[in-house]
C-alpha cells in the first residue's frame, strides 16, 4: 500500500478514537452529572462503577464527581477521603488549586473554619506568589476575624449591581460584628435580607412571566 494512503489512513483512525472518546466522555460525564442534579443516586451510584466509565473518564475526572457528590451530600468523611484519592493522582497545580480551594469554600460555608484553613494553606502553598483575592477576604473575614477589607467591600458594596450586593452586605456585617460594632453589623445584615427577598421577587416574577 502507498505510504502516503496508510499515513492518511492512520490519521483517520486516530481522529476517529479521539473525537469519539471525546464525544464519550462528554456523554458519561453529563450523565453522572445530571443523576447527581436529580438525586438518582442509586443511578448514579451504576454508572459511575461501570466499565463505560472507567473507559471514557479519565481518574482525575471520575474522582472529582466522586467529590463533587461528597460535597453535595455535605458527608465530611468522604470529602478527605476524595481529596486524599485525588492526591495520589499525579496533578496539576491548577488541578490541585480546584480541588482545594472548593473544600475551602464548603468548610467555609459549613462554619468548620479548622479544615478552612487547612484548605487555605494547602491552596496558599501551590503558589505563595499568587494572590486570590476572594479566598484572602474570606479567609480574613471568618477565620481571622479582621477588617482588612473593609473599605474594599464597602467600594463594591456601593458600586454592585443588585445581584452581588446582598452578598457584599453579608460581608460587611460580619466585618463590622468582627470590630465589635452591632449598630452597623446589623444594619448591613438587614440590608442583605433586603436584597435576598427582592432578588427572590423577581426571580418569581421572571418565572411567572416565563410560565
Amino acid at each position: 500500500m502507498n505510504w502516503k494512503i496508510t499515513a492518511i489512513i492512520c490519521l483517520i483512525v486516530f481522529f476517529v478514537v479521539f473525537f469519539g472518546r471525546l464525544i464519550g466522555a462528554n456523554i458519561v460525564s453529563g450523565k453522572l452529572v445530571k443523576h447527581l442534579y436529580m438525586n438518582e443516586i442509586d443511578r448514579f451510584e451504576q454508572l459511575r462503577n461501570s466499565r463505560l466509565a472507567s473507559t471514557f473518564i479519565s481518574k482525575f475526572n471520575l474522582r472529582y464527581i466522586d467529590l463533587s457528590k461528597a460535597i453535595m451530600e455535605a458527608d465530611e468523611k468522604q470529602i478527605e477521603s476524595c481529596v486524599s484519592e485525588l492526591e495520589k493522582l499525579p496533578l496539576t497545580i491548577n488541578q490541585k488549586s480546584e480541588i482545594y480551594s472548593r473544600c475551602f469554600y464548603y468548610y467555609l460555608s459549613s462554619e468548620n473554619y479548622h479544615n478552612a484553613k487547612i484548605y487555605y494553606k494547602k491552596n496558599y502553598d501551590l503558589d505563595p506568589d499568587k494572590y486570590n483575592y476572594e479566598m484572602d477576604r474570606l479567609y480574613d473575614i471568618y477565620i481571622k476575624k479582621g477588617n482588612k477589607y473593609l473599605d474594599d467591600t464597602l467600594e463594591e458594596f456601593e458600586n454592585a449591581e443588585m445581584e452581588n450586593k446582598a452578598k457584599c452586605a453579608a460581608l460587611l456585617s460580619k466585618i463590622y460584628e468582627n470590630m465589635n460594632d452591632k449598630t452597623k453589623a446589623d444594619e448591613y445584615l438587614d440590608f442583605a435580607a433586603k436584597y435576598i427577598e427582592d432578588l427572590s421577587a423577581k426571580a418569581q416574577k421572571e418565572d411567572d412571566h416565563e410560565q
